[in-house]
């Protein structure tokens, strides 16, 4: 998976991500912003999840609704019924989130 992570002239943190995963570069923006208590919220239900402790997880943002379990990762677009959901592993996920907390904090 292919995740570009830049500020642009405004010097807000932007995420670009190439399909079939382009949602989660809008949800990374969107929905986590800057928020790292948010991104931490999602690592530690990835956790527990992963370990058995918690069956699913799911939070609605700006945008996209998050929906975790023990097979992965679905980020939906809240803005476009049309628009394919985004499947992601969960591995994958706590990479992406975790490379965002570190870009926002550095």
């Amino acid at each position: 998976m292919h995740l570009s992570l830049y500020r642009d002239q405004a010097g807000d943190p932007r995420a670009h991500c190439l399909p079939p995963y382009t949602l989660l570069g809008h949800f990374l923006e969107s929905d986590v912003q800057g928020n790292t208590v948010f991104c931490h919220d999602i690592l530690q239900a990835i956790t527990r999840i992963a370990a058995g402790t918690l069956d699913t997880w799911q939070a609605t943002g700006n945008a996209h609704t998050l929906i975790l379990t023990a097979d992965g990762a679905r980020i939906e677009a809240d803005w476009a019924s049309s628009t394919p959901p985004c499947q992601l592993s969960l591995a994958d996920l706590r990479t992406a989130l975790e490379r965002w907390c570190a870009f926002l904090n550095p």
